[in-house]
């Protein structure tokens, strides 16, 4: 009977016999997965005989891993699959699950002609199970707002995607790394619904990336002078995908999960068994190293400059490794939030929790600028928030050494544009501590506005504005702003560096200048 229908529904025909519509509600973590990529098989391209044997042979290896995970498949309808995790305690099994059955759909589609990529959604919460139809016709079936969301993250997420509901993220969020994008309304639902991308640490993790953050208002990205736009995604190796939990790397590091990924590397949480400590493992993507060796010079640049700067307010980096064919850099673990994290949940931060970032920002800062280095990529997603309301400035991955000449040539811009001062998106080679303060003034703009100054159809138009645009003054953005901050973000943000901060001390002064209460009072 269960191969043609679900085990649930054998389970309640079974068990409720002549009773069977009365139902029965249950906590249930809902995972949908959406076969994305074979257009070309319904276009007509290949025969029946073959779409189905590829479709049904994804379905199956989704459905064995689902199995594993103590899910039960409720049904498949056409290339979609909905499995069912019953129980409270089922969030983090359902969410293991999607990851695992998209490192698997990974290896299993490398190099096919017609690849078969889900996007999966994954929902918590509680729904009614029971036979919903005619008199003529009864079908098993879960019922409720969890399934609803579930089958729309499915259908929204992108090709290796796997997106997570609030409700199923707030469960889950201390073990996982997920990044907060807009949030999805749904008819018959008053308040639009969180959405979270996980980290998956697959090869596509970066294309998603890329993808969301071409599409999105305020897209982030890197751009290269000279190149027409934002650069093209970069596929970590093979190996990247083998460290799964549990793996064990260098004999000493045990991975635990992905917290996040770059355009240099994979970030890993990992427990040093060793020291009995977590730490994080930065480890480089082995292909960006085959494509252009220097960048290993540039890996081992960030940990000989991390390491000479001891700081509160900066991620303590520990050592350099390398193990299987595999680089590494292994630093603190620091279990927060990003600063663009809480900016995209929150919107614009109060005044005086903006200003106790910005100082403790600043602080870490002038440590790198006293060591003579200049960070070159000060943003939100570089600005970690512990729970004990720390801050943490984090990947010196770019950075330069103010006092030697510049590794990266004339006319390569690296960073992320939105936050790039105006000589760094030129492609100079002669940055100094200045362009950090004007990416520190973008960051408080952002901070206390909600919205970045500059936008644009691509990284390379965001770039041009930087250079070109007078921005608008954060009070006509938010009116809120006390006039003697509006003033300092104003300065940060000069075109000529010399009207600018001329050193992060200065800035740090007129910060704690203004936080006394007699100042915060708005105009």
């Amino acid at each position: 009977m269960e191969k043609f229908i679900s085990h649930s529904a054998a389970e309640m025909i079974q068990r409720s016999g002549a009773n069977i519509g009365v139902g029965e509600r249950q906590p249930v973590t809902v995972l949908f997965s959406d076969l994305k990529s074979h257009a070309a098989f319904r276009d007509g391209v290949s025969e029946p005989a073959d779409v189905l044997s590829r479709v049904n042979d994804a379905l199956s290896r989704q459905a064995e891993l689902v199995k594993r995970y103590g899910g039960l498949v409720d049904k498949f309808i056409g290339d979609r699959m909905m499995a069912v995790f019953k129980g409270d305690d089922r969030v983090w099994p359902a969410i293991s699950c999607a990851i695992s059955i998209q490192h698997l759909m990974e290896l299993d589609d490398a190099g096919s002609d017609h690849v078969l990529v889900p996007g999966i959604g994954v929902s918590a919460g509680d729904a009614v199970f029971g036979a919903v139809g005619s008199a003529d016709r009864l079908d098993y079936s879960l019922l409720g707002p969890v399934v609803h969301i579930a089958g729309r993250l499915a259908s929204e997420a992108l090709p290796g995607d796997v997106l997570l509901s609030q409700d199923a993220f707030e469960t889950v969020k201390d073990r996982i790394s997920g990044e907060a994008i807009t949030p999805m309304k749904l008819h018959g639902v008053d308040e639009p619904v969180g959405v979270f991308s996980l980290a998956t640490g697959t090869m596509r993790q970066s294309q998603i990336f890329e993808a969301r953050s071409a599409a999105a208002p305020d897209g982030e990205g890197t751009w290269a002078a000279g190149a027409g736009g934002p650069e093209e995604p970069q596929r970590p190796a093979m190996t990247l995908s083998s460290l799964e939990p549990g793996t064990i790397l260098a004999k000493r590091y045990e991975i635990r999960r992905v917290l996040g990924s770059g355009g240099m590397g994979v970030v890993f949480q990992a427990h040093d068994r060793d020291l009995d400590e977590p730490v994080a493992l930065k480890v480089l993507r082995p292909e960006t190293l085959s494509m252009d060796p220097s960048i290993l010079e540039r890996f081992k640049t960030e940990i000989r400059v991390a390491r000479r700067i001891a700081h509160r307010n900066i991620v303590r980096t520990f050592d350099f490794g390398e193990a299987d064919g595999i680089q590494f850099i292994s630093m603190e673990f620091v279990q927060g939030m990003t600063l663009k994290q809480l900016i995209r949940s929150r919107g614009c931060l109060p005044v005086n929790v903006g200003l106790q970032i910005a100082k403790q920002t600043c602080a870490g800062l002038a440590a790198a600028h006293e060591a003579k280095v200049v960070h070159r990529d000060v943003k939100p997603q570089n600005i970690m928030l512990t729970y004990q309301s720390e801050v943490k400035l984090m990947d010196f991955g770019i950075v330069r050494e103010q006092e030697k000449v510049s590794t990266t040539q004339t006319g390569l811009v690296m960073g992320t544009p939105d936050y790039m001062s105006p000589e760094q998106a030129q492609g100079k080679s002669d940055l100094d501590f200045r362009s950090d303060i004007y990416s520190v003034g973008v960051v408080f703009f952002e901070m206390f506005t909600g919205a970045l100054p500059f936008s644009g159809d691509s990284a390379f138009s965001v770039a041009l504005k930087h250079v070109h645009e007078v921005a608008p003054t954060p009070r006509s953005v938010n009116p809120t702003i006390p006039e003697a901050l509006e003033a300092i973000i104003v300065r940060c943000m000069a075109k000529d560096p010399a009207e600018r901060y001329q050193q992060i001390g200065e800035l740090q002064a007129d910060l704690y200048r203004i936080s006394s209460p007699a100042k915060l009072t708005p105009a």
